[in-house]
């Protein structure tokens, strides 16, 4: 039986056959801005040799991530200028220093700012200064243009987008119950015990020190919260603000994630749209830029 070639099994024929040499190309890629050989040289040298150039400074700070760089600019303000600032890396910034990705700007860590609230009043200081709030009619307000609102945030789920970060929950349902039912018991947490940032302006009592002995998982099973979607989601929260799992972080610090900033409102809640936090194409690099710049 002899077979007819047709101009059509012809091109199919011949694509399916650069399918079949087409290779994979390779990937190239690494850590990026992280310095780690340096941090080893003391470990594996045992001790450095003298530096080529030696003074005396009024102020050493170790680290030039926001904390260092804000201790750094109070010291200038208290009438310290002889300050030296130490860093493993070439540029300050720690955990808020920027990247570029082809040639787009993207954050290294740390990417937005909670708004900050009456405890943080040397941040919210700044933040005038530097032009990211003003002052209007006797409040405060913010640049719409470096704001983010939580409606741009958007989960897959279940074969469809929504609007926020929160698995959707249908009205009446068990998981809508529980939302709310845990937005209760954050409010009642930020009423009766208070959180705040900086901790170090937060109350710290025999309650706080219960909250502290327990994990959160065993803190929301204490309270009959235990639907899938709302434990998802709360386990999320913890491993991106502690780097630890629900299990893993104390009660404390899974009702400070929320009660020290905004609560939290099931979707569809008159009061679940939150403002919008400050953030930069970078991330916090735009911040530590102007920390680190000269007075």
């Amino acid at each position: 039986m002899t077979a007819t070639l047709t101009r059509r099994v012809f091109l199919a024929s011949a694509a399916l056959a650069a399918c079949g040499r087409h290779e994979t190309p390779g990937w190239d890629g690494g850590w990026v801005g992280e310095a780690a050989s340096r941090g080893h040289r003391l470990r594996d040298v045992g001790v450095l040799p003298a530096p080529a150039v030696q003074r005396k400074a009024s102020l050493l700070i170790i680290g030039a991530g926001i904390g260092g760089l804000a201790a750094a600019r109070a010291a200038q303000r208290a009438g310290i200028d002889d300050i030296a600032v130490f860093d493993l890396h070439d540029a300050p910034g720690g955990n808020s220093r920027g990247h570029t990705l082809t040639g787009v700007p993207c954050p290294l860590g740390a990417h937005y700012l909670p708004l900050p609230g009456e405890a943080a009043r040397e941040v919210s200081q700044w933040l005038h200064e530097i032009g990211v709030a003003r002052y209007e009619l006797g409040r405060t307000v913010y640049d719409e243009r470096q704001l983010c609102h939580s409606p741009q945030e958007r989960l897959f789920f279940e074969g469809a987008w929504h609007d926020g970060l929160l698995p959707p929950a249908d009205p009446g349902s068990t998981t809508q119950a529980q939302y709310r039912r845990f937005g209760e018991r954050v409010a009642a947490a930020q009423r009766d015990l208070g959180f705040a940032m900086p901790t170090r302006r937060a109350p710290w009592t025999a309650a706080h020190a219960a909250l502290d002995a327990l994990t959160f998982t065993q803190w929301l099973a204490r309270e009959g919260l235990d639907d899938a979607r709302l434990r998802w989601y709360l386990n999320y929260c913890c491993r991106d603000d502690y780097g630890a799992d629900a299990a893993t972080v104390s009660a404390w610090a899974g009702l400070h994630y929320f009660a020290s900033r905004h609560g939290f409102f099931a979707p569809g809640d008159a009061d679940a749209e939150r403002d919008g936090v400050p953030t930069w194409p970078d991330g916090h690099a735009t911040l530590t830029r102007q920390l680190a710049a000269p007075p």
